[in-house]
């Protein structure tokens, strides 16, 4: 058990710096279950720590500080606080994955759940997180109702036979159980920048997806899985008409138990709609909640953190990673490839195939929090970053991953 733990724990840097032999996936000499004792069934996994000093600094102050108040699990508000900070960042925003391909770009859009029961107060750390973005949604709110207001009496005032002026594109960040229509109908009005969808509880939004069904799913199943992607979307419709969305782009946030997870994923037969989250199992909280002040600036900091994400300056050329980013990218890749082409469970290697995506989405989320504070926004990744996404992926992450299938 310890080979097989060393093997999946295992991140060698060097290995950056090393050309890759050109090999068919049958014969790839990476085995990490090769002469290792078979696992035992009836014994406990323990569950690895959120390693805090690899988060951005305003998010693992606030979530340590907020863990401690509440008596809950850090990693859950850390993990609640990254999907806000994904998706206070405009999808316009994207950074270039690959050396010389312009054509694959991400955008910081990431769908992450909690897992735990009611006694890990996911609740309460869901709340904590997302209050900047409320403060956001309402000001954005705000002024699109104003500028409504003042397009009516443009409209009012247009002399008969000239052309009424355009309604300018409205703004909003937050959307809570809304029917895929209306989540369509916010959209085309709003500017392409996404919004997230929070739920409190994650299975109200599955089951309204008719996902306990058969496995079959409803209609809107396939609309919100394209949600994950992003890009322009099509709704046509006798009664409605056409709408047209210019990005169907929609961030999702929420917590979940561990038997209503179990059951989707029996009845849905890994639709490719779990694999699409980044899933952490909050853990029991060890220690009674403090009542005490909270640290300092924590909150403060990580409000105008949110802030900072909402307010940044789009940039016409995406952000592109430096040469010695791409090596550990490029080594991170490899591993995991490896290990896909090893692992005998598909639902696995179907949530592992999605990393490459998930590592330059969360390279931009970091991106964009290095850049609080700095007086000019930088364009192009460095090696340290990389190497933290790196470790993040492979030895948290990839352990999380592995228990959940």
């Amino acid at each position: 058990q310890q080979v097989q733990q060393a093997a999946y724990d295992a991140f060698d840097t060097s290995t950056a710096n090393v050309v890759p032999v050109e090999q068919p996936a049958y014969s790839s000499p990476y085995r990490p279950f090769d002469d290792t004792p078979p696992y035992n069934l009836f014994g406990s996994f323990a569950l690895p720590a959120l390693p805090l000093d690899l988060i951005p600094p305003a998010i693992a102050d606030y979530s340590a500080d907020q863990g401690e108040l509440i008596g809950a699990d850090p990693a859950a508000m850390a993990l609640f606080c990254l999907g806000v900070a994904g998706a206070c960042i405009d999808d316009r925003l994207k950074i270039q994955v690959k050396r010389h391909d312009p054509t694959w770009t991400e955008s910081a859009r990431l769908w992450c759940g909690v897992i735990g029961d009611p006694s890990v107060k996911k609740s309460p750390l869901l709340s904590k997180a997302l209050a900047p973005a409320f403060a956001i949604d309402k000001k954005w709110r705000q002024e699109t109702a104003e500028a409504k207001a003042e397009w009516l009496k443009e409209c009012e005032n247009t002399p008969k036979g000239e052309d009424e002026p355009t309604i300018s594109a409205g703004k909003r960040l937050l959307v809570n159980d809304a029917t895929v229509e209306k989540v369509g109908d916010i959209l085309s009005k709003c500017e392409p920048r996404g919004m997230l969808s929070y739920q409190d509880e994650l299975s109200g939004w599955l089951a309204s997806m008719d996902a306990y069904k058969g496995g079959a799913g409803g209609k809107d199943k396939g609309s919100w899985l394209e949600a994950f992607n992003g890009g322009a979307k099509f709704f046509d419709r006798i009664s409605r008409g056409e709408l047209y969305i210019e990005n169907w782009s929609v961030s999702v946030l929420g917590g979940i138990q561990p038997s209503v997870i179990q059951n989707y994923a029996q009845t849905t037969n890994h639709d490719g709609m779990l694999q699409r989250f980044i899933l952490l199992y909050a853990q029991q909280p060890k220690k009674l909640g403090q009542d005490r002040l909270p640290q300092p600036f924590t909150r403060e900091n990580y409000n105008e953190l949110i802030e900072h994400l909402a307010m940044l300056e789009l940039s016409p050329n995406p952000v592109k990673l430096s040469e010695d980013a791409h090596r550990h990218r490029e080594a991170l890749e490899r591993k995991v490839h490896a290990l896909v082409c090893n692992h005998p469970n598909p639902h696995l290697t179907a949530a592992l195939g999605k990393w490459s995506g998930l590592y330059a989405r969360l390279l931009l989320v970091w991106h964009c929090c290095d850049s609080h504070g700095k007086k000019k926004y930088p364009t192009a990744f460095g090696l340290p970053l990389g190497i933290r996404i790196c470790i993040l992926l492979s030895k948290f992450c990839r352990s999380l991953t592995c228990v959940k299938y």
